[in-house]
C-alpha cells in the first residue's frame, strides 16, 4: 500500500514538474518574441531618427526661422541614445 501511495505522489510530482516546465518554455519564447520585435521596432526608430537628423544637417529657411539650432541639437541626442540602445541589444 506505502508502495502504491508513493507511487502516485511521484507521478503527480512528475506531472506538476513536467507542465511547469511547459509554462516556462512557453514564457521563454515568448519572452525571446517580444525581444525581437522590440528590437525590431527600435531600428525602424533609430533609422527613422537617423534619416530626420540627416535632413536636420542641412536646416531649411522654415527650420531656421522657427527655433534655430533646437530641432539640430535635440535630434543628434535621440540618435546617440539610440545607437547606444541598439548596441546593447545586439
Amino acid at each position: 500500500m506505502a508502495l502504491i501511495c508513493s507511487a502516485i505522489f511521484f507521478a503527480g510530482l512528475l506531472v506538476l514538474l513536467l507542465s511547469e516546465r511547459q509554462r516556462l518554455q512557453a514564457e521563454l519564447i515568448q519572452g525571446k518574441t517580444d525581444l525581437e520585435a522590440f528590437k525590431a521596432d527600435l531600428k525602424v526608430f533609430c533609422e527613422v531618427i537617423m534619416l530626420q537628423e540627416s535632413y536636420s544637417s542641412q536646416p531649411t529657411a522654415a527650420a531656421s526661422s522657427s527655433q534655430p539650432g533646437a530641432t539640430v541639437l535635440y535630434r543628434p541626442c535621440l540618435v546617440t541614445k539610440c545607437r547606444i540602445d541598439s548596441a546593447n541589444l545586439s
